[in-house]
Order: structure tokens, then sequence, then C-alpha cells
């Protein structure tokens, strides 16, 4: 699409903004976009400093212009796209070598977020991972080269129609929050004006976090740039994924070696009272909880002084318990309303 304008614009298809014409101090001008490989390179001007119309024919001319700009561009480029590309490529094998090195988890996390933001220029990158128990998504690890004031280190979990956005893989917003993309973002990262975010999976997969680049202006996001968060991002979740592993064998290991210990306390528990505290701290230290507690009718009858709710007989998650053989896990959001009185 062609754009021109003149400072009369009587015979103008679309007329420039006036502020544009005053700024480059002429009286007519045309425009011409610069399509290179399917994007938008650059524009190509001609102006004039005396009030005309153009001719259909100078429109054709100037277009073609363009066209052999958009082809010399991509060449013109190319020496410094190979040399990026070896980058990206120097920068992904080093992550690889750190992670084959047992290097720790840290400095893993420090690595990439910090070659991520010096290969984009930008302000920050976050990997943000989910809290099942709060419902939100939590900071895992953030590198910034200023000051992170405004961005909340809680975002709220993704909506459907965010979720739908991250079908294709990286999502980019170039002019955020008018982008309409990763909205429910937006109070947690107020001073942000342009992100992208690529999941730590790949496309298919249980999504066990994302990890985001930010920026306080708007701009543009590169094809390579893209991919390479995406590539970067998936490294991270493979690593991440190991050292969950490696802390749920900590967990069990630690678990197994302190059963005798705390069978041997229940066999030398002399009361009920002191049977309940000793199975309580244990699940609490196996679990990872900061509460336990064990009710029963006989506990509270030997406790009237206790301010505890009664459990009604016919209560749909009483009821439930009672009839399930495995404990069952529930957020507070999922609790009956009734239940929620006693809970």
């Amino acid at each position: 699409m062609i754009t021109w304008g003149s400072d009369q614009g009587a015979s103008l298809r679309v007329p420039l903004n006036p502020r544009l014409m005053q700024r480059w101090r002429c009286e007519a001008a045309v425009i011409v976009p610069v399509i290179a490989e399917g994007y938008l390179w650059g524009f190509f001007t001609v102006e004039s400093s005396q009030n005309r119309q153009w001719q259909s024919a100078e429109y054709q001319f100037i277009e073609g212009v363009s066209h052999l700009i958009a082809l010399a561009a991509p060449l013109e480029q190319l020496e410094l796209s190979l040399a990026q590309m070896k980058a990206d490529l120097a920068l992904r094998i080093e992550l690889a070598r750190v992670v084959q090195a047992g290097t720790e988890y840290d400095q893993i996390w420090q690595l990439a977020c910090q070659s991520l933001v010096e290969r984009f220029k930008v302000v920050a990158c976050v990997i943000i991972c989910p809290d099942t128990f709060e419902q939100v998504y939590r900071w895992h690890h953030i590198y910034s080269v200023s000051t992170t004031r405004g961005l909340e280190k809680t975002w709220p979990m993704l909506g459907d129609s965010e979720w739908k956005d991250f079908e294709r893989g990286v999502v980019a917003a170039e002019h955020y929050p008018q982008d309409l993309r990763l909205l429910c973002w937006q109070d947690a990262i107020k001073p942000i004006k342009s992100l992208m975010a690529a999941p730590l999976n790949a496309v298919g997969q249980t999504v066990d976090g994302f990890m985001v680049v930010l920026h306080t202006a708007p701009r543009a996001w590169s094809p390579a740039e893209r991919e390479l968060l995406a590539a970067v991002a998936r490294q991270v979740g493979v690593v991440l994924k190991q050292q969950r592993l490696s802390q749920d064998l900590e967990r069990q290991t630690t678990r197994l070696l302190s059963m005798p210990a705390v069978w041997a306390q229940l066999v030398a528990a002399q009361t009920p009272a002191q049977l309940a505290e000793i199975t309580c701290r244990a699940i609490a230290e196996w679990l990872q909880l900061p509460w336990v507690g064990i009710w029963s009718d006989t506990w509270r009858l030997s406790h009237p002084a206790q301010d505890l709710a009664p459990i009604p007989a016919n209560d749909s998650l009483y009821q439930w318990a009672l009839q399930s053989e495995n404990p069952i896990a529930l957020y507070w959001t999922d609790i009956p309303t009734e239940s929620q009185q006693w809970a």
C-alpha cells in the first residue's frame, strides 16, 4: 500500500498527518513501506519542497524502487544475521554445557536470564512457576538491569483466552497492554510496555511455568528472537524438571530415613494425645505443610472448652472423606460453602 500526501490535501487518497509534514519541512511527500521477507523493514520516502500533485507513473516508479530496496535489504543484513545466529547457537550450547557440568541450579537460571536480557537489550527476564496452593505464578528467578519497582512477585493465573494464545508457542506483545495479550498480568507488571513469553515446555505438554522478557518501552520482536526465547525456555524447563525430581527424591529419602524414629515414638506413646501429636508432626514434616490436624468426636467430647464448629453428619465433604479410600486433596475454593464453616 502506498501512502502519499501534500500540503493542500485536495487530490489525496490518504492525507499525511500535518504534524509529520511540518516536521519533515516539506510540502508534498510519498511514503512507501519496504516489506522484506514478509516483515516491515522500513519506509522509502520521496519529499518535495513545493506543493504538487503526484502522477500515477510517479507512484509506480517509487513503488518499484521500494521493491528493489526490499530485495537488497536482506542481503545487507545477511552478514549481521549470520553472526547473530552463531551467537544465539553459542548461547544454547553454553547453557547445555553448564547443565551437563552439574552447575548449581541458581547459576543456570542466572545465565539463562542474563543472556537473554543482554541479547534482547531489555530491562528484565523472569522465570515464573505456578503456586498450586495460592493459585498464582511466583518468581522462580529474575535478572534485571534496572529497578524492579512496580513488578509484583506474584502474577495471576492465565485465563482461557490467554491459554489459547500460547497454543502456538511464544506470545509477544509489542505495545503492551494495547495489544490485548496477557492482560491478566497487567496489574502485576505496570511499568512494562512490551513483553515476550514462552512456556517452559514443548507445545502440548503440561506447562510448568513461563520465561518472560520485559521491557519498559514498546518494541518489535523478530522471528529469531521468538525462536531463541522458545529454545532457551525449553532448556530451562528440562532443568527445572530435573531439579524438582531431585528435590522429590531427597524428600522421599528423608521420609524413609525418619520413619523408624517415628514408629519408635508411636510405640512409646502413652496417651492418645501423644499419638496424635507425633502423627501430625510427622505428616507436617513429610509433606511440608504448615498445619495438620486430627478431628474426631471422641477428641471433641474430651475437650469441651475448644471452640470448634460441629460437623453435620450429612455434610457433603464429611461424607466424601468417610467413603474415600485415599486422601482427598482440595483447594479451599473447591470446598463446598457449607463445609467451609467447620473446615
